[in-house]
């Protein structure tokens, strides 16, 4: 068998679901599932826009948010791994 002595980078990745998947009506809530894979990432940050957002999120929290207007929402969650950026972004259409 051969094996490569030089490790393949790892690319850190944020992941984001959510429950109901990307519809909802205004005042649902809204449940969150964010996890970081591939590397350590720190300094997460959870923004549902509109001034609401989470600093410090700990992986694999449970997080809900209810959204008090109807249209598109964008929720961003962020970290950091070392010194890079690690951003991920999910759309939202809220219904009256």
């Amino acid at each position: 068998v051969f094996s490569d002595p030089v490790a393949e980078p790892v690319i850190p990745t944020l992941f984001l679901t959510c429950t109901p998947a990307g519809i909802a009506r205004v005042g649902q809530l809204v449940s969150f599932r964010i996890w970081p894979q591939g590397a350590d990432i720190e300094d997460i940050t959870v923004d549902f826009g509109s001034e609401n957002r989470i600093a410090h999120y700990r992986p694999d929290t449970a997080v809900s948010h209810a959204f008090a207007k109807p249209g598109l929402h964008i929720v961003t969650v962020s970290g950091l791994s070392g010194d890079l950026p690690v951003i991920q972004k999910l759309k939202i259409v809220v219904h009256e």
